[in-house]
Parts: C-alpha cells; structure tokens; sequence
C-alpha cells in the first residue's frame, strides 16, 4: 500500500511541468557608495523595493534602489519603521552620507536636506524609556505614521531630558558634534534610539 502510494505520488510529480508555476524570484545584486565606501547589496527582484516607478524605469542599471538602501542602513527596523527616514544624497561623494529624517521624493532621497540622523541605542528598553519619559520645557514629542516617537527641541533641553535615564542619547546630545546644530530630535522606533541633527 505504502508503496503504491509513493508510486502515485511520484507520477502526479512528473506530471507537472516544471514551468507551469510562477517563476522563482531571483536574487539581485547593486552597488552604491555609502558614507564614503562603496558596498554590493542584494535583494529579491520580486519584492517591492522601488519607491516609485519613476525610481524604477529611470535608475542606472545596476544602481541600488533607496528603499534597499535605506533597509541596508537601517536593518533591525520594518519597511513601516523606516518610513521615518529619508536617503541623504551627497554629490561629492557620488553617494549617499546616511540617513536624515524627512519626507521622501520619487526616488527615495530627502525632499529637503533634513537632519542627519545617527544610530546611538539598539536596547529595546532605553528605547521605551526615551518614548515614555515626561517631556520638559521647550521639547515636543510627536508619534509618526511609521510608529516612531520624534522628540523635538534644543540640543540642550534634549540632553537635559534625557540625561536621568542612563541611555548613551544624553551623552550623544551633549557632544560638541551634536550641539553645533541649532536643534536637534531623539527618533525612538523599532526599539532602536536615532539622533537627528542639523
């Protein structure tokens, strides 16, 4: 019985055509310069990697899409997540120098040159003290459609909000590099910390 059985599956095997079902998604490869080095980047030439048609019928051939980009630079977050960012293009690099916050054009990059946003915290708890902490004087908090939480303000009221909860973003605030911008914002999403600054 058991071998009828696997007699009459192994002939309803055969009798498919192997290119009767959809093709196979095949892997692709582009390149980009990434803060200063170039890199080879993959993804699957099915999924929805293109931020517009424009983006798609009009990038060079082997030119990374900037939602692959953006996912490479960002890879512990959900393609909803990192709808809060934005792709920095720099004409002197011929390449991108990272990620900002802000709303982005047909092919991914910033509409306008946004604050340039550093990774500083990937511990899902600090992450949910920053977005839950009572926010001082002069700071504002706002929840983005992506499911972050944008922290608002001056360099130094940040830090001053932030510096009670033993997270490395008070430390990043209060940093020359950090303070030379004129504001700057604490992005809290995915349980991850960003700090955007002009």
């Amino acid at each position: 019985m058991f071998k009828r059985f696997q007699l009459v599956a192994m002939a309803v095997l055969l009798a498919v055509p192997m290119g009767a079902g959809p093709a196979a998604a095949k892997a692709q490869m582009c390149s980009a310069v990434v803060e200063g080095v170039a890199v080879t980047l993959g993804y699957n030439d099915e999924a929805d990697v293109w931020s517009s048609r424009r983006e798609r019928w009009g990038l060079d051939k082997g030119a990374c899409p900037a939602r692959v980009i953006i996912a490479h630079m960002a890879p512990d977050l959900t393609e909803q997540e990192r709808g809060v960012f934005c792709l920095q293009h720099d004409p002197i690099l011929n390449g991108f120098s990272g990620l900002a916050m802000g709303e982005r054009d047909a092919y991914g990059l910033c509409e306008t040159t946004g604050r340039v946003c550093r990774f500083v915290n990937s511990t899902a708890d600090g992450a949910r003290d920053v977005a839950g902490i009572a926010v001082t004087t002069g700071v504002e908090a706002v929840r983005h459609n992506s499911g972050a939480v944008i922290l608002s303000g001056s360099s130094t009221g940040l830090a001053a909000t932030l510096s009670g909860l033993g997270t490395t973003v008070a430390g990043v605030l209060s940093a020359p590099a950090a303070l030379a911008g004129a504001a700057a914002s604490v992005v809290v999403v995915g349980g991850a910390v960003w700090v955007c600054s002009d």
